[in-house]
């Protein structure tokens, strides 16, 4: 955690690292998956010499490559309640992506549509 804007100074929460980071509505509490995959809670006391609680684990949140592009959780403004993606059969299929370079040139020679 840093301050914004930046001073320099930083703060690491979690214990052993973490991905998607979520604050409650009010700041009083950060949320992040740990690298074992469990949704962590800190309480946070912000301010210039900001203060935190040690991280407590809330559940089990499952990261699959095709959610880490998207938050696997999203907590309510409260911080009582969690809507959790949970993965499907299709997150173990593989889909084909195609990537389509310089598409504008593409566009812009292509006979228009009538």
């Amino acid at each position: 955690m840093q301050p914004y804007p930046a001073t320099g100074a930083k703060f690491q929460i979690s214990l052993n690292g973490g991905t998607a980071p979520r604050w409650r509505n009010d700041g009083k509490e950060l949320y992040f998956v740990s690298p074992d995959q469990k949704l962590m809670a800190v309480s946070m006391t912000l301010g210039a010499s900001p203060q935190w609680g040690s991280p407590n684990s809330l559940l089990n949140v499952v990261m699959t490559s095709s959610n880490q592009a998207f938050w696997p959780y999203t907590p309510s403004a409260n911080g009582q309640k969690f809507l959790v993606r949970e993965p499907s059969a299709e997150d173990a299929e593989s889909h084909p992506i195609t990537v389509v370079t310089n598409w504008l040139a593409i566009s812009k020679t292509s006979e228009p549509r009538q």
